[in-house]
């Protein structure tokens, strides 16, 4: 399942995450809210900030999925196939040369294109008001 969770990209600013302590039962928990940086309403409900955030991070979340690559680490999946006269074997990896190839892939051109002009756009937005 891929998550995109919009609550979260707005709890984050600068590395800085934006919490409330909520206490049950004599444990708390860290409660993340909406960073103070996108309080506002330049952008209908947000600020100009809040949706460059989105847009990059849709761009990392499209390359990631177009890649195939699930984490930042070298992943391993592993699948076996069995009938009653043979088996078969099959280790996929995906590792950082994977995505040197994908980089140089018309794929990832595309999304760069795409992403490249969502990002301008929103800037380009933000800088005339």
């Amino acid at each position: 399942k891929i998550l995109f969770d919009f609550a979260d990209l707005d709890s984050w600013s600068n590395g800085e995450q934006a919490t409330y302590e909520y206490t049950v039962g004599g444990t708390t928990y860290n409660i993340p809210v909406e960073h103070e940086d996108f309080h506002g309403s330049e952008a209908g409900h947000t600020t100009y900030t809040s949706c460059e955030q989105k847009a990059r991070a849709f761009w990392w979340l499209a390359v990631m999925i177009a890649s195939g690559v699930t984490s930042q680490t070298t992943t391993q999946s592993s699948t076996t196939t069995s009938s009653p006269s043979s088996s078969t074997s099959t280790t996929m990896s995906t590792t950082y040369a994977d995505i040197a190839q994908l980089l140089s892939s018309p794929t990832f051109f595309t999304l760069l294109l795409v992403g490249g002009i969502v990002v301008a756009a929103i800037v380009i937005t933000r800088r005339g008001r």
